[in-house]
């Protein structure tokens, strides 16, 4: 996410396309059958014990964080912290929806969409 979104050299929407732009890079790799860790391990593990929960949870608040100190450059700031968390909400779902087609179909979704919220 550093690499990406904390790159302050580019601008906050270039900085934001190319954080996504990694990650499909490296699922288009592999067949579009992987995703994310973070909400895979969230799906199954979540109700398995509050130390596990809790380490993902601080995890997600990181993840959401850095996405709403680009967004705060981008969108009013009272915005910002909500649009980021129903974002990286979204990208989850993308990923999760993306590893059962098999295709980068809902990730284009998800970048129409994501034009919009932004705006």
């Amino acid at each position: 996410m550093q690499q990406t979104l904390g790159d302050a050299s580019r601008p906050p929407a270039e900085r934001l396309a190319a954080y996504f732009d990694e990650i499909e890079k490296r699922v288009r790799t592999q067949d579009w059958g992987i995703g994310c860790l973070i909400p895979d391990l969230a799906a199954e593990t979540s109700s398995y014990g509050d130390e596990l929960r809790d380490l993902l949870a601080r995890v997600m608040e990181r993840q959401t964080a850095a996405f709403a100190a680009v967004l705060r450059e981008m969108v009013d700031p009272m915005r910002a912290d909500n649009l980021a968390g129903v974002l990286l909400a979204a990208w989850h779902g993308t990923l999760l929806r993306m590893k059962v087609e098999r295709t980068g179909e809902p990730i284009a979704r998800f970048r129409k969409v994501l034009d919009l919220l932004v705006r």
